[in-house]
């Protein structure tokens, strides 16, 4: 955000990285993962430990907040097969958490207070499975995944009166690989680097101005974000971590009066 005298408000640029871990339980399906010829399906309920960390700075690349903590999250992964053909795969996932807040008010001042966040977020993917050897296989993928979250600044009230929230909305499209290595007791090794790219992104802020205007959106500019999630999958559970690591360019400029 600019100077609040000024009669311009736009969205600095920020870096989102979340390292997850995650762990949890493979619900039962109708039929075995090794026998390609059949129609599969597969289940996956799982929690999530994030480790989430949001910087914003200025176009020179001064850093004028970081927050740091870690949320809870739920999801649920399924993938569908019939045959030999391609399969698909979705995912539908929530978290929520607190983080701390170490930045500054609009005027400038320095402020240490927690961030509120909570969000839901869903994927669709299709992919080819390939075996590459007796033991590992690939799936190149690609398909489209959504996030949409608040981030609430729940502060001293030294910002816009009791704080402010911000509406968070990407829609992305993903591309990737997932590689597999099979172990004799039934369980496998598995690496899924991928790339997504936003398709769209918006973020809207409650806040109250001099003149009346609220509800202010902004479009912040677009870069691709990188992840990568390793770990073990069983046929009864799953253990893996993920790294995700993004950058919302600074946004357009949107003209409203000055801050309060």
């Amino acid at each position: 955000m600019n100077d609040p005298r000024a009669s311009s408000f736009s969205r600095r640029g920020m870096r989102l990285l979340l390292s997850c871990l995650l762990w949890g339980l493979l619900l039962p399906r109708p039929a075995a993962a090794d026998a390609p010829a059949r129609p599969v399906s597969r289940h996956e309920l799982f929690f999530a430990y994030n480790a989430m960390s949001w910087t914003e700075s200025q176009s020179g690349g001064q850093e004028v907040l970081e927050e740091k903590g870690y949320t809870l999250g739920l999801h649920l992964r399924s993938l569908w097969r019939a045959g030999r053909e391609p399969d698909v795969r979705s995912e539908i996932r929530a978290f929520t958490g607190t983080l701390d807040y170490d930045g500054m008010t609009f005027g400038g001042t320095p402020l240490q207070t927690t961030t509120d966040y909570a969000g839901l977020g869903g994927s669709v993917d299709v992919g080819l499975p390939l075996r590459i050897g007796a033991q590992s296989g690939a799936r190149p993928f690609g398909g489209l995944s959504s996030d949409g979250w608040v981030r609430s600044i729940d502060n001293t009230g030294r910002i816009s009166g009791e704080g402010y929230n911000e509406w968070w909305f990407v829609l992305d499209a993903v591309a990737g690989v997932s590689l597999t290595l099979e172990q004799p007791e039934g369980w496998s090794w598995f690496l899924e680097p991928g790339v997504a790219y936003p398709v769209y992104q918006r973020t809207a802020y409650d806040l109250k101005f001099p003149d009346g205007t609220d509800d202010v959106s902004v479009e912040p500019g677009r870069e691709p974000e990188f992840r990568v999630e390793a770990g073990v999958r069983s046929e009864r559970w799953l253990l893996s971590v993920l790294y995700r690591a993004r950058t919302f360019a600074e946004s357009d400029h949107v003209h409203v009066g000055p801050f309060t």
